[in-house]
């Protein structure tokens, strides 16, 4: 490698940070960053020259490609739910010490807390709602409907004291926000999963069934 050509390696590698090469319309080089140029006999002299630049192209194109997908992968989320318990940390006389008969007997529950933020185009849809499934820990669903008629707001499904207890808590959800017999948009709790239904006609009689075996665990 003679001193021409490490010159020119050099002063590309200094200002790596605008790696393009663009032609320049006032004089016959090549711009290489801001400080630097080339001259087109210097680069069909140079192929590290040359390789350099390509380089520089390509880390460009993958660049640009990579932030493109990650603009158009952060779509906003038009639903956020979240969950939490009552008891009697959630009255405000628990924090100011003030005297309150439902501290003797505070109420205890939980509640799913539904917000939304959607496009004021979304107003126009026909019977826009939410369809909030809850499946419980006594192994009982439950249905219900909102109807939505702001771009933003937020519905509380709210669960307390004795009904709490018989069915012990809400174990999972599904949220739906849907309008035109369509789903915009779907929530689902983690552990939620879509329920088999067997016909009741297809199940077998009580006296087709057989008895296990009885296994000799001893012998």
């Amino acid at each position: 490698m003679n001193l021409r050509t490490r010159e020119i390696i050099t002063r590309t590698f200094r200002l790596r940070q605008s790696p393009g090469v663009e032609r320049s319309k006032t004089t016959p080089h090549y711009n290489i960053g801001l400080f630097s140029t080339v001259q087109p006999q210097e680069l069909s002299h140079s192929p590290n020259v040359r390789v350099i630049i390509s380089r520089a192209l390509i880390y460009r194109f993958l660049l640009l490609t990579t932030a493109s997908l990650l603009f158009t992968s952060c779509q906003q989320s038009y639903l956020t739910v979240q969950t939490d318990y009552l008891s009697y940390k959630n009255l405000a006389s628990y924090y100011v010490g003030t005297p309150d008969p439902r501290m003797n007997c505070p109420p205890i529950g939980q509640r799913l807390i539904i917000s939304w933020s959607v496009p004021k185009s979304f107003l126009c849809y026909e019977n826009l709602h939410l369809e909030v499934i809850i499946r419980f820990r006594n192994r009982q669903e439950q249905i219900e409907l909102f109807n939505i008629s702001n771009q933003r707001g937020t519905y509380v499904y709210t669960i307390l004291n004795n009904d709490f207890i018989e069915k012990q808590g809400i174990l999972t959800y599904k949220i739906d926000l849907v309008a035109n017999d369509c789903v915009l948009e779907e929530w689902r709790h983690q552990i939620w999963a879509e329920l088999i239904e067997i016909p009741y006609e297809s199940l077998p009689a009580p006296d087709q069934l057989q008895e296990a075996p009885d296994i000799d665990w001893e012998g």
